[in-house]
């Protein structure tokens, strides 16, 4: 299978070791090991390093299970990672001449994944005022061939996100011309107002792990919640791939998931700190505009238009220690990916850099786009 090279992943391998202030991580502050034995002391305590429950721990089987409506155990697998749970979808579903709709921007895998087994896809671009859906624009997508709807809900990287109302919408149009929907919900904070499209859909299936706004992006731990019958196929495909999570990435697991309100807390004060100071920055400054989201820890921040997106982040980089990943990753000039989940020594002031830099960058011609032939 040939696969097109990952961006937005080269690029972060390439350049996130050098960042002094990274301002594009999508993970909020990551939890430590220390961190969990504070919530729990005990939870090593004679752990044995099998191979643990071939399907996942009861402990946080249970914890996951309650974070939905259907507490079915059936509709419940593990994963290592959303993004190996997407990948493991797309492998069952999807043969040769398939059709996907996808959200543009979005997260590569959703485009080039389907395309590499030879689907056929759409990008359906979101509105660029706002980042919004027009679910007009899905339904005039749709082919006689169509097998799956894919995106994230929050999204990366624009913090987009639909709405249970929005959400039921899109099920609407999905049971009409019988097309499954898989969502990243990797975003999720599981708050009162955010619903599953597991719990929406008997053909949604949504994935989503402890890496974004539970800081644990280093257990590369998943799930996947969903019809039964995809989640038992699955399963028998976990036996080739992946067999378990082991013992001790789902301990850690099953103790955050217990803990789990004072870890969304948290990382909630940490984004409405963050996004306070960068609204009040962007109210000022003459060289960006932003969008910032509803919900999610990432946004997709305007930079000026001249700009290559790409030179530009990697002489902010050399020259400041400010990391970017630029929009071109996204196959979207013009932006650059923000994220709102760490914690930053000075923010304010790192913003200030940011901006006096970009006048000069701007005032001495430097990192120009190449004009279109």
């Amino acid at each position: 299978m040939h696969i097109k090279d990952f961006l937005t992943e080269q690029w972060m391998n390439d350049y996130e070791r050098k960042a002094v202030v990274n301002l594009t991580d999508t993970s909020s502050v990551s939890l430590s090991v220390n961190d969990l034995l504070a919530f729990e002391p005990s939870f090593l305590d004679g752990l044995m390093l099998d191979y643990g429950w071939i399907t996942g721990d009861p402990v946080l089987r249970r914890e996951i299970l309650s974070l939905y409506a259907d507490k079915r155990e059936e509709t419940l697998t593990m994963t290592g990672g959303a993004l190996q749970g997407n990948q493991m979808v797309m492998d069952l579903l999807l043969e040769y001449g398939d059709h996907v709709i996808t959200i543009t921007p979005g997260y590569q895998q959703f485009s080039d994944y389907p395309r590499a087994k030879g689907c056929l896809v759409s990008e359906v671009p979101l509105e660029e005022s706002d980042w919004s859906l027009d679910l007009e624009k899905i339904k005039a997508a749709i082919r006689p061939e169509t097998k799956l709807v894919i995106f994230a809900n929050p999204s990366n990287p624009t913090g987009t996100w639909l709405d249970p109302a929005c959400m039921e919408k899109l099920v609407e149009v999905c049971k009409v011309h019988d097309i499954w929907l898989l969502v990243d919900e990797v975003y999720r904070s599981y708050e009162d107002d955010e619903i599953s499209v597991a719990d929406q859909y008997d053909k949604g299936i949504a994935s989503a792990s402890l890496s974004k706004p539970f800081g644990l992006a280093g257990l590369r731990l998943g799930w996947l919640k969903g019809n039964p019958e995809i989640i038992h196929r699955v399963n028998v495909l976990r036996d080739y791939t992946i067999i378990s999570g082991g013992p001790l990435g789902e301990g850690a697991a099953a103790v955050a998931l217990k803990h789990r309100h004072e870890i969304l807390e948290r990382t909630k004060a940490v984004v409405d700190s963050n996004c306070a100071i960068i609204q009040a920055w962007l109210e000022k400054s003459e060289c960006f505009s932003c969008v910032l989201p509803k919900k999610g820890t990432v946004s997709f921040m305007q930079i000026p238009d001249c700009l290559s997106s790409k030179q530009f982040c990697q002489d902010l980089l050399e020259e400041t220690g400010i990391f970017f990943v630029p929009g071109a990753c996204f196959d979207k000039e013009g932006y650059v990916r923000l994220g709102l989940g760490k914690k930053h020594e000075d923010l304010s002031g790192a913003l200030e850099s940011l901006e006096t830099y970009t006048r000069r960058y701007l005032k001495e011609g430097r990192g120009r786009r190449q004009a279109q032939s």
